[in-house]
């Protein structure tokens, strides 16, 4: 029988975003001005170096390829730049 790796994902999110940001807080965090936001936009495909063949998907931050989501959606993400 095969599991849904992604199946109670959107429940687990949801939790993770009731948390107070306060809560979330570190000294020890990299800058905010190190980061940027990453809207939600499609890969294409591609062939890793082991010749694994890739389809194309659209990214969008969630984590759950089944649902897209647009930036009126909430999608995108934050993301270290780039050292």
């Amino acid at each position: 029988m095969l599991l849904d790796p992604f199946e109670n994902l959107s429940s687990f999110i949801d939790s993770i975003n009731q948390i107070p940001q306060d809560i979330c807080a570190d000294e020890n965090l990299d800058d905010p001005e190190d980061m940027h936001f990453v809207s939600p936009h499609w890969v294409d495909g591609y062939i890793t170096d082991d010749g694994t063949d890739v389809d194309g998907y659209w990214r969008d931050g969630d984590g759950d390829t089944s649902h897209d989501l647009s930036i009126e959606d909430g999608g995108g993400y934050w993301a270290h730049d780039p050292s």
